[in-house]
This record gives C-alpha cells, sequence and structure tokens, in this order.
C-alpha cells in the first residue's frame, strides 16, 4: 500500500486541527477532501469519482489512524468512530474541568469542613481553611462555611465583636453567591452590633435587612395572612433601625428610615386614611422637611389669590373686583388670620374660600414649626 501521503496528510490535519474551533475532525471526511485535493498513484479521481474515492478512504483509513497512533500520539488523539481531535485541544479541556480547588485539602482539613459539631480547636482549623477557599472563586462554598463559623461563634463565644463580623461576612458572602433568602443574615449581624454598642452599623444592617426583604417579598407568591406578617417585620425594621440611628446621633439617616416607614403605613391604610396620609407626605414629607410645608404655604397664598381676583371683595364698603396685588395682600392677611378688615369677601364662594384658608394657615403654619424645631433639633 502506498503511504508516501501519510506526512502530507498528517501535516494538512494539523492545520484543520488547529483551525477547527472544536479540535475535532473526522477522519474519514478529512482523507476525503485531502484526496480530493491529492490524489494519488492508487487511484484516478478523474476516472473513479467521488465514489472510488471513498472505496479508498475506507480502505486505508485503519492503517492511516494506526500510524498517526504510532506517529502523532503528542499532537493528535484518536477517538471512536474515526475521530480525531487536538491532543492541546484535550488538554486545555481537562484543565478546565479539573476543579481548582481538588487538591486545596488535605484529608483531616476535609473531615474538619464536614463534621457537624466543632470544637474550639476545629473551629481554628475551619477558619483556615475558609482562609484558603477565598483564594478560589467558589462561593458558594465560602458562603457555607463562613455560615458555618458564624452559628459557632454564636452558640459558643462570649459576646464580643466577632459575632457581628461574623455576620457581616455572612452577609457579603452571601451577597456574592447571590443567596436569595438573606434578610435575616442582615439581622443578624445589626442585632450583635447593637449588643456592641456600634448603633451606626447596627442601623445600616437594619436598614439592608429591610430593603432584602422587600426585594425577596416581590419574588415570592404568598396570601395576604403571609404578607400581612411580612408588613409588620418590615415596620418593625423601620423602628429598630431608626432607634439605632437615633443611638448614634444620625439625625439624616434616622429621618430616612421614618419616611419609608411612614410610606409603608400609608400603603397599607384604608381609604380615607390614607389620603389623609398621602396628602400630609406630599405637604411636609411625614413632618421632616419645613421647606416643604414653606413650599405649600406659598402655593395656598399664591392659589387663592388668583382665586379672590376672580372674586367680588368689599373695599371700603364697595363690593367688586381688586386688583392682583391687592387680592395677594388679602391672601397673606387671611392665611395669617391677622384680620384688619380693610378687605372682606362679598360672596358666598369668597366666603368659604377665605374660610378655608384661614384653617390651613393654622395648621402649616403650627405644622412649619413643628417640623422646624423637630428638623434641627436632631
Amino acid at each position: 500500500m502506498n503511504r508516501e501521503w501519510y506526512s502530507s496528510a498528517y501535516e494538512q490535519l494539523k492545520t484543520e486541527l488547529h483551525k477547527s474551533k472544536s479540535g475535532v475532525i473526522q477522519g474519514n471526511t478529512f482523507l476525503l477532501d485531502f484526496f480530493i485535493d491529492n490524489p494519488v498513484d492508487d487511484f484516478t479521481y478523474s476516472e473513479d469519482g467521488v465514489d472510488g474515492v471513498q472505496a479508498y478512504v475506507r480502505e486505508v483509513i485503519d492503517d492511516f489512524q494506526l500510524w498517526l497512533q504510532e506517529n502523532a500520539e503528542d499532537t493528535v488523539q484518536i477517538g471512536n468512530r474515526y475521530k480525531w481531535q487536538s491532543k492541546v485541544a484535550v488538554n486545555n479541556l481537562q484543565a478546565k474541568e479539573i476543579p481548582e480547588n481538588l487538591n486545596l485539602l488535605s484529608e483531616d482539613e476535609v473531615q474538619i469542613k464536614n463534621k457537624a459539631v466543632l470544637n474550639e480547636d476545629e473551629i481554628v482549623s475551619l477558619e483556615k481553611i475558609l482562609s484558603k477557599y477565598r483564594n478560589t472563586d467558589d462561593v458558594t462554598e465560602i458562603y457555607n462555611l463562613t455560615l458555618k463559623i458564624a452559628n459557632w461563634h454564636e452558640e459558643n463565644t462570649e459576646l464580643n465583636s466577632t459575632i457581628a463580623q461574623w455576620w457581616e461576612s455572612v452577609v457579603i458572602s452571601s451577597s456574592k453567591a447571590k443567596i436569595k433568602q438573606t434578610h435575616m443574615w442582615h439581622e443578624k449581624a445589626a442585632k450583635y452590633y447593637s449588643l456592641n454598642n456600634d448603633h451606626a452599623k447596627s442601623g445600616q444592617f437594619y436598614e439592608s435587612a429591610l430593603e432584602r426583604l422587600e426585594i425577596e417579598t416581590l419574588e415570592l407568591e404568598t396570601d395576604n395572612e403571609e404578607r400581612q406578617k411580612i408588613f409588620t417585620e418590615c415596620v418593625e425594621l423601620c423602628r429598630l433601625a431608626r432607634s439605632q440611628y437615633g443611638s448614634a446621633l444620625n439625625g439624616e439617616a434616622e429621618s430616612r428610615v421614618y419616611i419609608k416607614e411612614c410610606e409603608l403605613i400609608t400603603r397599607k391604610a384604608n381609604c380615607l386614611s390614607k389620603l389623609f396620609r398621602k396628602l400630609y407626605g406630599w405637604v411636609s414629607n411625614y413632618g421632616e422637611s419645613p421647606w416643604r410645608v414653606l413650599l405649600s404655604a406659598f402655593v395656598l397664598i399664591f392659589g387663592c389669590a388668583a382665586l379672590y381676583f376672580f372674586t367680588d371683595i368689599n373695599n371700603n364698603n364697595h363690593c367688586g373686583t381688586i386688583s392682583f396685588w391687592d387680592s395677594l395682600y388679602y391672601s397673606v392677611v387671611t392665611f395669617s388670620t391677622l384680620g384688619y378688615g380693610d378687605f372682606s369677601p362679598c360672596t358666598g364662594l369668597g366666603k368659604l374660600i377665605a374660610s378655608c384658608q384661614s384653617l390651613s394657615g393654622l395648621l402649616l403654619t403650627s405644622l412649619f414649626l413643628v417640623t422646624f424645631v423637630r428638623r434641627f433639633h436632631r
């Protein structure tokens, strides 16, 4: 049998394997194309056609494959049914399939990692194991180990900042591992930071627990009773966060959480209560913004001035329209309930507007003073 073409076929095979994205070539197809492009003395393509070439491929392929196994074992791996694969591609694939942490731990460390109950020496070893895993991309294993260590310290360690720090690590690792139900870990971190008098961090974790719980609620299909429990828990988290921020003297954060709490309560209120709460929120940001109260007062004054401009007003015992500036002056006097008597409404509509404005003026003036003192007292 003519073997002169083996070397040239092998060189072309290496080129084709290098070009192939998968690194795999179907041997019989490769030889068919090779012989069509490079006829050999054993047959004539022009006379025998494709059928003749295929017959020749079937005749020589086993012998050529055996030759590859003997002479090209470093570059070509022979597979089933004449599948020839680049040895480089095989090695790269195997390297990807081998876990990075396959040889990360000794047998003793593997036993410690898998134990359910650990003593103090073993927990120290587990912390060293965690340090090794932190150099890998196995975020799920890092989360599981961190959670195991945090639980152990909670049950076996006297109260100190270490417990809070471990629960904070659980929060961080659960985020990286994309664990869904994690609001309870935020609460744990908040609880232990509070017990260690780190009220600022405690407030942050109670607030983040609230955010996580709201996200988790959106992802759940729950009944009304369960949603009511979640709502109660959300409100309680707001109050806990607000309390911690207050202890940390962080007025801005305390105000932010209080507004969030009011918004939650407004969302669950009945129709009439929701209307008044929404109005209270719009006018004063739930008692947290004196500047919004001031803006509401200006809107009321200028709005009523525009209405007075189109109604009859008694001016020196003469009922009729007055100028806009006189309307604005009358609106300010009515809002402040000074009542000089130089202007007064003539019509029933004018009297209704003036009565509502004077009552609103009393409420807004009082609300401004309360929100102003509350805001700057913090």
